[in-house]
């Protein structure tokens, strides 16, 4: 699984039986497009990885593809890639699953309510199938951000992307979150001031809300409530 080039985003299959990860060749200082490769688990071991191919790279050699993540179902592969067709940048898509042929289907855009002009990445999808990535496109505090869909009725649909509040997002890079299950904790990298060097992994934890306290306001002369 690794070797002298780069490797990195990994997710696995429902049954943890196959590793999907992405590869970036690096053939002799020049750097070829980035591929999702994948490779079976054998006991405690992984045999040989082989590229997906999700483009025909001997008609195109320089689309970028990786960042895979998989549904509960294993039914359907969410990827960034800078396909022709897009929305700009990097965006997200996404391949099915065919279980007659045993191989993944032709790559489709998540759309226009997930991807914007600039760059989605590292997506990510919870049990309930909703799904987390970063973007640069969505709006926020700076740099990227990350996002969540909630997922609605139909094949691959999502709800409005929504934006998670500070301090998980802030001024700087967030990447690559991942959650503990079904629990609010778990991990993402940042390059925000405060860590070691350039992206540092942090943790993150939701404390259980013990009380809950909410004020009125009035106006001293009029005894008018005050928004």
């Amino acid at each position: 699984i690794s070797t002298d080039d780069n490797e990195g985003s990994t997710a696995y299959d429902k049954k943890f039986k196959t590793i999907y990860f992405t590869r970036c060749v690096d053939d002799g200082g020049s750097n070829l497009a980035c591929d999702i490769y994948y490779a079976p688990v054998v006991g405690n071991q992984f045999g040989a990885s082989q590229p997906l191919f999700l483009v025909n790279r001997e008609e195109d050699d320089t689309t970028q593809i990786g960042h895979p993540a998989i549904t509960q179902d294993g039914l359907f592969m969410i990827f960034a890639s800078d396909l022709a067709g897009g929305f700009g940048g990097k965006d997200l898509w996404f391949s099915k699953f065919d279980k007659t042929s045993d191989s993944w289907g032709a790559p489709q855009n998540l759309g226009a309510d997930i991807n914007t002009p600039y760059d989605e990445m590292f997506p990510t999808l919870r049990k309930d199938g909703s799904l987390y990535f970063s973007s640069n496109g969505h709006g926020g505090l700076g740099g990227f951000e990350i996002c969540s869909a909630q997922v609605r009725e139909g094949e691959m649909a999502f709800a409005e992307v929504s934006l998670l509040p500070y301090p998980l997002n802030s001024a700087s890079d967030e990447l690559g979150l991942v959650f503990k299950g079904m629990t609010y904790s778990g991990f993402f990298s940042s390059n925000r001031p405060g860590g070691k060097g350039q992206d540092d992994l942090y943790s993150f934890r939701l404390p259980p809300m013990e009380f809950c306290y909410k004020a009125y306001v009035y106006d001293y002369d009029t005894g008018m409530p005050v928004g």
